[in-house]
């Protein structure tokens, strides 16, 4: 009898092995007949594929791969087919000739998390309901006449921000930017004051490590909650919906005003919440409390975390750059005068700050690699076949870095910048943010005196070539007076 059930397992674990062998098999034969006309693609280990070759942060895993193998790199993660390209006229043909094709976002665990099961503009698929979602931003956020009317408030939230700076400065000499303009550039209502951990909770739901996960290759790790991803995710979706929630609660608070109130106020610009909760009660069904919050959180945390990086990254750079920062100070002093505080008005007339803020996008863009595609249906990129459901990451970062397009490498040099961003998925709010950040950077240089801190190229060589956040800074002498009048 034991003999028997001996061999009941032999026979049992042989059979199995068997089918293993034989499935290894059809799939090396699969591969081998459907790779035909398909990108470059470097060996793969079974089930994990190319994971194993990830061991930079990602951006720059992808450019040492792109250098050896080109740059339109065909890649297998674990399950799922990637198509990393490096080239800007590969990634052109995705976004003009393949455009809709490319059109949708693949279902990563963050965005199920963080984008309300998908339902948030930057995730929900691509369809008549995402349509309708970048129309509300367009026409209510983005459009040229909001951009006009919001100007106002924004001047400022540039001259409150040079205020608190202004304070902080009389007591430090050195100042953490990423900090001091997360806190001042969300404006007056959510300071310092505040419970919130700003700089917690928008690193966490923006910054691109969070966006792709080793269980988006690997579904079967979501079973045991691979290094706790799932946990993670909740707890910042928790806390993400404390702050938005908060937010519209606020607003409903201060809603309940005087008849006269609410008829003085029908001229003025709305916000964007004062938007959405109108169309809320008008379409209940459509403007669902998961969709408000996944176009506020889209708007407001996503736009400071952008914004924020960009003047992180053109300070950094300006402190390096002694020459470069010396000629956008003139600039602006001989535009604005030495009597007031740049405006939004002055923007027009200030090019060498849109080209320091161009440089400072192409050097460090604050996505390296912008949120993912994915690919509805076969398509011929390069000359290559591209299978339907291909994950697209566009490396920005190595393509803004590629010497054919960088007249002098690493440099500061604001007239060759390669524009990132196009297609249908673009950003909608470009422009909303290159004229806060203008407005933030032009009020810095304006009002203080900037010197990089001494172990700050140590710092950036540290951090694999990021941006330091840390500068010191002081009044200028001919600001003071305005300063300290705000």
């Amino acid at each position: 009898m034991k003999m028997s059930l001996d061999l009941f397992f032999v026979s049992y674990y042989y059979y199995y092995f068997l089918l293993f062998i034989s499935l290894l098999l059809i799939s090396i034969l699969f591969n081998k007949k459907s790779t035909k006309n398909k990108p470059p693609t470097p060996p793969a280990l079974p089930i994990i594929g190319h994971l194993h070759l990830i061991n930079k942060p990602l951006h720059k895993s992808l450019k040492d791969l792109s250098d050896r193998y080109g740059p339109v790199l065909l890649l297998r993660l674990g399950t799922q087919s990637v198509l990393a390209l490096s080239s800007l006229s590969s990634i052109e043909e995705c976004l003009t000739k393949n455009d809709v094709i490319f059109a949708n976002r693949p279902p990563l665990v963050a965005a199920k998390h963080l984008g309300y099961n998908y339902k948030s503009v930057e995730w929900s698929p691509y369809g008549p309901n995402w349509i309708n979602l970048r129309r509300v931003m367009n026409m209510y956020m983005f459009s040229s006449s909001s951009l006009q009317t919001t100007s106002n408030i924004r001047n400022e939230e540039v001259q409150y921000t040079m205020h608190q700076l202004y304070q902080r400065s009389l007591s430090s000499s050195s100042l953490d930017i990423f900090h001091e303009v997360d806190l001042k550039s969300i404006g007056k209502t959510y300071n310092g004051d505040k419970k919130w951990n700003f700089d917690s909770l928008i690193r966490e739901c923006f910054l691109p490590k969070t966006l792709v996960h080793t269980v988006d290759f690997l579904p079967v790790l979501q079973w045991i909650d691979y290094q706790g991803t799932e946990k993670k995710l909740k707890q910042v979706r928790k806390n993400k919906d404390a702050f938005l929630d908060e937010l519209i609660q606020e607003y409903l608070k201060s809603s309940g005003r005087a008849d006269n109130d609410v008829d003085e106020r029908k001229t003025e610009h709305k916000s964007l919440i004062e938007v959405l909760m109108s169309l809320q009660q008008d379409e209940p069904e459509t403007y669902i409390h998961e969709v408000v919050k996944g176009i506020l959180g889209a708007v407001f945390m996503a736009g400071i975390e952008t914004s924020r990086a960009t003047m992180v990254a053109a300070i950094s750079l300006l402190v390096k750059n002694p020459e470069a920062l010396t000629k956008l100070r003139d600039e602006i002093d001989f535009h604005v005068g030495e009597g007031r505080f740049i405006s939004d008005s002055d923007l027009p007339k200030l090019p060498y700050l849109q080209c320091v803020i161009q440089e400072s996008l192409r050097l460090h863009p604050p996505a390296p690699i912008p949120a993912p595609h994915i690919s509805s249906q076969d398509c011929t990129i390069a000359g290559y076949h591209i299978p339907r459901g291909t994950m697209l990451l566009l490396n920005a970062w190595a393509i803004q870095r590629d010497p054919k397009c960088v007249m002098k490498e690493g440099k500061m040099d604001g007239f060759r910048w390669i524009p990132f961003g196009a297609g249908r998925r673009g950003c909608p709010g470009s422009g909303m943010a290159f004229r806060v950040t203008s407005l933030a950077i032009g009020g810095l240089i304006q009002c203080l005196e900037w010197k990089k801190v001494e172990d700050s190229d140590k710092i950036i060589e540290e951090e694999g070539d990021e941006p330091s956040s840390r500068a010191m800074c002081r009044p200028r002498s001919v600001k003071k007076n305005i300063l300290s009048q705000i």
